[in-house]
């Protein structure tokens, strides 16, 4: 049982996935990923494998960067009908043949929508309890500056900073380059620490309640950030883990579905293999 069960709440760049439906997670030339596309391709990740999931801001960071790497190679490979290639077209086939077989797969071991029931689901708890735990957290909020901007900006909102009278949900409205910022004045929210970007983890985790760190500079450029609560790590409630409880179980159950399945179809349709075929095959 993994003991991280809070959902991704950021990546680098920004810290947080947004919330409108227009937002760009990430983007590359004019090809951009949306927050939502985003979203749905996590999701079907997990109702994939229910295993390979991002779980940290670096990987959810890696993930984007791959994808959009990807869009932009296939934006080329497109100008040039790389699909159009015989041994490309080869390639297709096969993996369209290999989806169809998974998903064919899935939906002949499909689970009961009432699995697992709410006496499983107890019991589920009850013997994963003493290994779950709900991470320390804090309550954060961010100016964000952009790499592409100079340090004159960066030292700006410093000295305002230090004004008597600073506010910091107005400087983040007015001064973050995070898309958002000027309706969520640089709130993040509660972030539990292991999803912390390793280049904020311990800054965070030396400031005081109320305090602004100093600006941290990270790829994508500097994060001035300001703690406004802790939350000490716990042992979650059987109704805070439920949804993702019955997905893991569902998961495991699926597995074991389809492994009952491959078994029952070899027993009706025994394999046979031609050792020496394969033999002349190894020799070529």
């Amino acid at each position: 049982m993994k003991t991280s069960i809070l959902p991704i709440l950021f990546f680098s760049g920004s810290l947080i996935l947004p919330t409108s439906a227009d937002s760009v997670a990430g983007k590359i030339g004019d090809i951009e990923v949306k927050t939502e596309e985003l979203r749905e391709m996590i999701s079907g990740l997990e109702s994939s494998n229910g295993s390979i999931h991002p779980k940290s801001a670096e990987a959810l960071n890696e993930y984007v960067r791959a994808l959009l790497i990807q869009k932009w190679i296939l934006k080329k490979a497109e100008e040039k009908s790389w699909d159009q290639d015989p041994k490309v077209v080869h390639k297709i086939v096969r993996a369209r043949e290999a989806v169809i077989a998974e998903t064919f797969i899935d939906a002949a071991c499909k689970l009961p929508e009432g699995y697992p029931s709410e006496a499983e689901l107890a019991a589920a708890y009850e013997k994963a309890k003493g290994g779950l735990l709900i991470p320390k957290s804090y309550r954060i909020a961010q100016i964000y500056v952009a790499k592409k901007r100079d340090q004159a900006r960066v030292d700006e909102i410093v000295g305002k900073l230090k004004s008597a009278d600073a506010n910091f949900a107005s400087l983040a409205a007015t001064y973050s380059d995070e898309p958002q910022a000027a309706t969520t004045q640089g709130e993040i929210g509660w972030v539990a620490e292991s999803q912390l970007h390793s280049g904020l983890r311990d800054v965070v985790k030396s400031l005081v309640v109320g305090k602004v760190s100093a600006p941290i500079l990270l790829d994508d450029g500097w994060h001035i950030v300001k703690l406004h609560e802790t939350k000490e790590a716990r042992t979650p409630t059987l109704a805070e883990i439920k949804d993702q409880l019955t997905a893991e179980l569902r998961a495991q159950r699926l597995q074991v579905a389809r492994q009952e399945y491959l078994a029952q179809l070899l027993q009706e349709h025994p394999l046979a293999i031609n050792e020496i075929e394969l033999l002349k095959l190894l020799k070529r």
